[in-house]
This record gives structure tokens, sequence and C-alpha cells, in this order.
């Protein structure tokens, strides 16, 4: 694990968020109590996650990894060996993105018992909770093909596009 040294910004208020923030949207989390809200801000997605009335909690990373996400998943984890993608026995796969060290995995039982899907890391940054950990996110399989494919690959072709350059 690399030494988080990243700037940590508090976690930001869904209801009255910074002036320079801009609201990208709400994603599905796998417990129905769980508000999940998403957020650009000063070159970070910010997904921010609220268990109502219990506990908050954030992940950060830098825009540009929502590209290599969505290509790790789609390339990765995806496709066959045989075609390119990642070994059989393979679970996870990591980059560096402006300098922070991202990584995601498949894991099984994800939300409940026999339900896959990806936990995304950045081992530069520590949750907000405990403060002693990487920030992480997750999300189930049917999640990322139902709404979560599209969505990142629409938010990495406005980041791409430099739609959030100008914050």
């Amino acid at each position: 694990m690399s030494s988080p040294a990243k700037k940590q910004y508090g976690l930001v208020d869904p209801v009255h968020p910074p002036a320079r923030a801009v609201r990208l949207g709400r994603r599905p989390a796998p417990d129905s109590q769980v508000d999940v809200n998403l957020f650009a801000l000063d070159g970070l997605y910010v997904d921010r996650q609220e268990k109502r009335g219990m506990w908050s909690e954030q992940f950060e990373m830098p825009l540009e990894g929502i590209g290599w996400l969505v290509q790790a998943i789609e390339l990765g984890f995806e496709r066959k060996p045989s075609e390119g993608g990642l070994a059989r026995d393979v679970f996870h796969t990591d980059t560096t993105v402006g300098g922070e060290h991202l990584q995601v995995r498949y894991g099984m039982n994800l939300g409940a018992e026999g339900v896959g899907g990806y936990t995304v890391y950045n081992w530069d940054r520590l949750e907000y909770i405990m403060g002693r950990y990487a920030q992480e996110i997750s999300f189930t399989l049917d999640a990322w093909r139902e709404t979560l494919r599209e969505y990142y690959k629409e938010l990495a072709d406005r980041v791409a596009s430099g739609e959030f350059s100008k914050q």
C-alpha cells in the first residue's frame, strides 16, 4: 500500500456542496438505505455515501481514473484471457493516475452471498470513518451492467473533452 499523502477534502455536504463542485448525480447502492451522491471537485471524482442517520463515507480519485476504470473492467475482467483479458486466476488490476495508486478487484459476496461485483480502491487516500484503510467503493455486477457502465463511459467522455478542466 502506498503511504497516503494526498489532501483530504473532508466529507462533501450533499445538500450544500462547495460552489466549485459539479453535481454529477447519484449511483445505485447495494443497500437501499444508502444515498450515494457524485461530484466533480478540483479534478477529482467524489463518490459521497451516507447511510441515513448512521454513517458517512467518501471515495475520491482523479477524474481521469474513470476512463481507466471502464477500460479495466471491459478489457480486463469482461474479456476471456484468449481475447486479451486478465488471466483466469487474476482478480485485480492496478494503475497510477495523477500520482494516485488505483486498483479494481472482482469479488464474490459483494453486499449479499453469491452477488459478484467490483471494488475500486484508492491506496493513496484514507477512508474518513476510521482513517486507517484505503478509500474504496463497491458496486454489483448488476449495477455495472444496468446503469454504471453507460454512466461511467459518458463521464469518461466528458472528462476527456476537458469539461471539468475549467473548475
